[in-house]
């Protein structure tokens, strides 16, 4: 069975930390951490696509940056709520 086409949900395999997988059960998608770094991935939370990077590779279930607790993160969200309430402006005047 070859892997689906989709968008995966990748969790790193317990027994090698280099090792990352599809959770989805009818995938059979194995990947090598390296090969990962800039390719798109569902957030294993919510479901969004996004970009793998460094700190994503980093974490068991890798998360979106919506999702994500890390500074960057958090700062990401501020720059969004922040555009978000100027488009609202925008649009209302």
């Amino acid at each position: 069975m070859s892997a689906l086409n989709h968008l995966h949900i990748y969790e790193r395999s317990s027994v090698n930390k280099q090792i990352y997988r599809c959770i989805d059960p009818y995938c059979t998608h194995f990947c090598n951490k390296a090969l990962l770094l800039g390719k798109a991935a569902k957030c294993f939370k919510c479901g969004r696509e996004f970009l793998l990077d460094a700190y994503d590779l980093k974490l068991k279930r890798p998360l979106c940056p919506n999702c994500g607790t890390d500074s960057i993160s958090l700062e990401g969200k501020k720059v969004k709520e922040f555009l978000e309430e100027m488009m609202k402006d925008e649009i209302s005047i």
